[in-house]
């Protein structure tokens, strides 16, 4: 049984994650693809032991915030996360793991689901989108050096 976070749950487990204020957002083509940026120096996460032992297992969570930003640095928005881990090896480690993001830019929200299988990263599925971003569909696919990620956000719209 996947025990997981709804989006929800994922906005109030990030709420008590301290963020600063979103500053203007640049314009963003809505129904094109587009990349943000995370340089990994704003960002914040709690972990939570489902069951109290100190080690990975299944049921434990992981809740975040990124900020997000343009390619010269200036914030655009916030990722928030929830990951759930869902299955873990003889070995301890993670072979199945589910996240839910939102992705909050400008004056829209794209609600989005991934599995990590295997320790690979599967494209996130936008399940729905508000705002500016009502009824957009798509992937969000990510690029990770170190601490700073970069995600592409493969989009496509059906107006409502």
């Amino acid at each position: 049984m996947r025990t997981s976070l709804t989006m929800a749950g994922a906005l109030s487990a990030a709420a008590f994650i301290s963020t600063t204020g979103l500053s203007a957002a640049e314009e963003v083509d809505l129904c094109e693809p587009f990349d943000v940026y995370s340089s990994g120096e704003f960002r914040e996460a709690r972990s939570i032991d489902n069951d109290g032992d100190g080690s990975l297992s299944a049921g434990d969570k992981r809740v975040g915030h990124r900020v997000l930003q343009d390619a010269d640095g200036n914030k655009i928005g916030d990722r928030y996360y929830a990951t759930t881990t869902e299955e873990v090896d003889a070995d301890g480690k993670e072979t199945v793991r589910f996240t839910e993001t939102v992705n909050v830019i400008g004056d829209g929200v794209i609600f989005a689901t991934k599995e990590r299988i295997g320790g690979k990263d599967q494209p996130s599925t936008i399940t729905e989108g508000t705002g500016g971003f009502a009824g957009v569909k798509g992937t969000i696919t990510v690029d990770r050096d170190g601490p700073a990620n970069v995600y592409h956000f493969n989009l496509t719209c059906d107006p409502e």
